[in-house]
């Protein structure tokens, strides 16, 4: 007869092991995802959004009271730079643009945006994840792809603190996940990411002083200080 302790242990492991088989069927995944997250979410609570992070919305509401396409990047790319001049005037740390510049604009728009944006130095900017099917196994049940990243317009891509993909599922539609690195892309930092990280540039507390220490093997290609990062441009 097993002890009180070893009864603990060994419903803990064929606990464990169960949640390993159930989480490889992508049924079970699916039913996690849609119930599961939600229930932790409601036991939760909600939260208050953070203080120090600001959403601007370029919205149609936005569009319609300016007269303009219901796309942000076809705005005149002067706008845009007005827009990070004024953040920037207001004391944003970082700035990310959830849009895609990956088409020239009018005479002098690039110019325009590209100054505010070296200006700025803070600026991290959308690619896109281009897809290019290169054929299927032959079951055809497995579609093979590459992926090759589209930066914005090269002056603005010059101009910006770093360029990063904001990849999601295509499925389901609420977004309940993201990748934090893309390795089909080339294992770049993606969007969220790269924000995060030009953010915590601006911190304290020495964490940067200790990454340094406990990676050798990059801390010597690292600049020395948080500022330096931030003026090469080696986010």
């Amino acid at each position: 007869m097993l002890s009180r302790s070893w009864q603990f242990v060994l419903f803990g492991l064929l606990a464990t092991v169960f949640g390993m088989l159930a989480g490889a069927v992508p049924a079970v995944l699916r039913l996690e995802e849609d119930f599961g997250l939600g229930s932790l979410f409601l036991m939760r609570g909600p939260r208050e959004a953070p203080a120090d992070i600001v959403v601007v919305g370029l919205d149609k509401r936005s569009s319609d009271a300016f007269g303009l396409p219901n796309e942000p990047a076809k705005w005149p790319r002067s706008l845009h730079a007005e827009l990070v001049e004024r953040l920037v005037a207001d004391g944003a740390a970082v700035i990310g643009f959830d849009v895609l510049f990956d088409s020239p604009a009018a005479v002098g728009g690039d110019e325009r945006f590209a100054a505010a944006l070296g200006q700025a130095g803070n600026v991290v900017l959308a690619a896109f994840v281009q897809k290019t099917a290169l054929g299927a196994s032959q079951d055809g049940r497995i579609t093979l792809t590459a992926e090759k990243l589209v930066p914005p317009v090269p002056p603005l891509a010059a101009g910006a603190l770093a360029v990063a993909p904001f990849t999601l599922p295509v499925v389901p539609v609420r977004v309940s996940q993201f990748w934090t690195f893309k390795a089909s892309a080339g294992n770049v930092a993606t969007f969220p990411t790269t924000v995060f990280q030009a953010w915590m540039l601006h911190q304290s507390d020495g964490w940067y002083a200790d990454l340094r220490r406990s990676c050798p093997e990059i801390g010597a290609s690292l600049p020395a200080t948080p500022a330096g990062v931030l003026a090469e441009r080696q986010i």
